[in-house]
């Protein structure tokens, strides 16, 4: 789905895509707001695809209160036959998604208040890398407030769980939680150095946010947002109230991703008070009460179902009727 000029996507089911789900378009006067929706099978769901050489004019682009899971596969290939000739080696038939891609510098998004859920065995990235361009950002963006959870199936699968962005990159990010179910024998956090010539790559990883908060690169971080990235984030098991086992191919139908009693993830969000930068992006989106702590995730405590879809036929947990 390409999106062009000032958007505002809601309440929307997006599932079964087998390519990009939201392709943000660059261009100047594309202001996209997508919020409330549910995003599954999904391949890509965010792609900033474009020409690497141009400038990222558009934005600001605001990602908030949606449940993305990527837990199930998207049709890839069809398959050969057993007896065909493949030339460009072995394909896969199906394939699990990712939140976010991008082949240049990015621009101006801000990712607050989801729920993500990703399993992906392949490839030597972490599971979320959605503020780790290809490229210097030209603007700065924002994540917090969102509830992350890689799964992983495979005992030799060494990813961390997300890519915390440069310190020489003026974002912000924090009061995240992270989580990662199944093996769980590989740092969960990796940070990308930066030098003087504002040149990045590959830096250290991290097995805790401790050990990551002991670093040069947290310190460097503060300089241009105090607290330092991800001072008030964490990783803990979010207790969700109805997860699925993840060994499962597909979801339980009456799965409930809203948060249980005595979830982490209730009342340790990021509020005005903590952050007063985000007192604008909070009042005009995603209205609370002025120092109130927030709530993680897309969903929060009680929080009714997230009804999506042509008339809200769609409910996310999906409404059990008992009879």
């Amino acid at each position: 789905l390409k999106l062009p000029g000032d958007v505002d996507f809601h309440h929307n089911l997006i599932t079964n895509m087998n390519d990009d789900a939201i392709y943000i378009d660059q261009k100047k006067g594309n202001t996209l707001k997508v919020h409330h929706n549910v995003f599954t099978r999904c391949l890509t769901c965010f792609s900033y695809i474009g020409k690497a050489s141009a400038p990222l004019q558009g934005g600001p682009w605001y990602i908030y209160r949606n449940l993305i899971d990527l837990r199930q596969p998207t049709a890839s290939f069809r398959p050969f036959h057993p007896d065909a000739q493949n030339e460009e080696g072995e394909r896969e038939v199906f394939r699990h998604g990712w939140l976010h891609k991008s082949n240049g510098p990015s621009g101006n998004y801000h990712i607050f208040q989801n729920t993500i859920l990703a399993l992906n065995e392949k490839g030597p990235h972490a599971y979320f890398t959605h503020l780790y361009p290809k490229g210097t950002p030209l603007k700065p963006r924002t994540a917090f407030n969102n509830i992350f959870v890689g799964i992983n199936h495979s005992a030799t699968l060494r990813k961390p769980v997300v890519m915390l962005p440069s310190p020489g990159f003026k974002d912000i990010i924090d009061g995240n939680l992270y989580y990662r179910l199944g093996t769980d024998t590989h740092p969960a956090f990796q940070c990308l150095e930066f030098n003087e010539d504002d040149k990045y790559a590959p830096g250290h990883k991290f097995a805790t946010l401790k050990a990551y908060y002991a670093s040069t690169l947290f310190t460097e971080s503060q300089v241009h947002y105090p607290p330092g990235f991800e001072r008030n984030s964490f990783y803990k098991l979010p207790k969700f109230r109805n997860m699925t086992d993840y060994k499962l191919s597909s979801p339980f139908p009456f799965e409930d991703l809203r948060l249980a009693a005595g979830s982490p993830a209730i009342g340790k969000g990021l509020s005005f008070s903590d952050m007063p930068v985000l007192v604008a992006l909070l009042k005009k989106y995603d209205r609370v009460l002025p120092g109130s702590h927030r709530d993680i995730g897309c969903y929060s405590f009680n929080a009714p179902p997230l009804k999506v879809g042509v008339g809200e036929r769609h409910s996310y947990p999906k409404i059990m009727i008992l009879t």
